[in-house]
Parts: structure tokens; C-alpha cells; sequence
């Protein structure tokens, strides 16, 4: 029941996403404060998986997005490195300034994904329209919705996401590339 409780809520999530895509006026949200306070809020369900949350990044950081769905995205992203990086595992949200962009990215230490899911992932870059279920780690049963929501959200806001292993160690690394907000 509450495996269909989830499937039913990404399921009008990605419903509202798409309906929202047809809806003007992004306005300015401030990426680093949105991600501390999603990130206190994902803590308790951190400490239940004993997972190590934690936030890096500097404010403030403006992209052009809707906070709601931003907060939405995080969520999908936070929940599912909680889900899966296994116990005892450290997970942190990290908000970037580039010079012309803004990063925002949910890395993890965990098993990571193996090399045929990263292929798939890479697909998500390259006009993929949504990702396979496949991409969710085999000895779970997820069935992917929360990545397809965040896609979904991200082309909305007119951002990339990606998936990729670390640049050391093992784990993953979820990361939305925004143009960074001038006001």
C-alpha cells in the first residue's frame, strides 16, 4: 500500500510538472537557501537510514525556477541518495556558483550506479525523454518516477541534469546545471 501510495503521488507530481510546462513566469528563486531548508528537512529521514546529511554552498544563488517544483526536484534527488547510498553512507547537497551558471547537486558515497545504468544515465543528456526505470539500482524496487519528476522539472526550468559517478571514490552524483539569474 504504501509502495502504491508513492507511485500514485510521483505519478501526479509528473502531472502537475507537465501542466506547469505550459505555464510563463518562472520567477527568481535563491537555489542555497531553498537547499538548506529542503536538506533540514530531509535530516529526520537521514538519521532513520543512518545516513550523514549535510549542506555545502554560499548564498545567495538565483536561478529562474518555480520553488514549489525546486523544492520538489531536491526532494526526488534527496530522497532517492537516502534510499540508496546504504547505511552509514554520507550524503551531502552542495550549491555551486559558476561564472555564468549555477550548480546545485546531491553526492553520495554509496555503491554508485553500475557501468550499464551510467550509460543509461548518460542518455538523459542527449534528449532522452525520460529516463528508463532501469536506471534504479537492481536490488531495489523503485520504478524510477522520481527521476522521470525531476527530469521533467528541470527541462521546465531550462536546466540540465545529470548523473554521474564522483571524481573519486565511489557513489553518485545528481547535479542541475541553471543559468544563473542576473535579478
Amino acid at each position: 500500500l504504501e509502495r502504491a501510495e508513492r507511485v500514485l503521488s510521483h505519478l501526479l507530481m509528473l502531472a502537475r510538472v507537465v501542466a506547469s510546462a505550459s505555464a510563463a513566469g518562472l520567477g527568481p528563486v535563491d537555489v542555497a537557501a531553498l537547499a538548506k531548508e529542503v536538506t533540514a528537512e530531509m535530516v529526520p529521514a537521514a538519521i532513520g537510514m543512518d545516513i550523514d546529511l549535510g549542506y555545502e554552498g554560499q548564498g545567495p544563488a538565483l536561478v529562474s525556477a518555480d520553488p514549489v517544483l525546486l523544492a520538489e526536484l531536491l526532494r526526488n534527488l534527496l530522497t532517492n541518495a537516502i534510499r540508496y547510498a546504504g547505511r552509514g553512507a554520507h550524503v551531502t547537497v552542495q550549491v555551486q556558483k559558476m561564472q555564468h551558471s549555477i550548480v546545485l547537486a546531491v553526492a553520495d558515497n554509496g555503491p554508485g550506479l553500475s557501468q550499464a545504468q551510467m550509460h543509461l544515465a548518460a542518455q538523459l543528456g542527449r534528449g532522452a525523454p525520460r529516463p528508463s526505470p532501469q536506471l534504479i539500482r537492481d536490488q531495489h524496487n523503485g520504478m524510477g518516477l522520481g527521476l522521470a519528476v525531476a527530469v521533467e522539472i528541470a527541462t521546465l526550468f531550462k536546466a540540465e541534469l545529470r548523473l554521474e559517478q564522483p571524481k573519486t571514490g565511489s557513489g553518485l552524483v545528481a547535479s542541475i546545471t541553471f543559468a544563473e539569474r542576473t535579478q
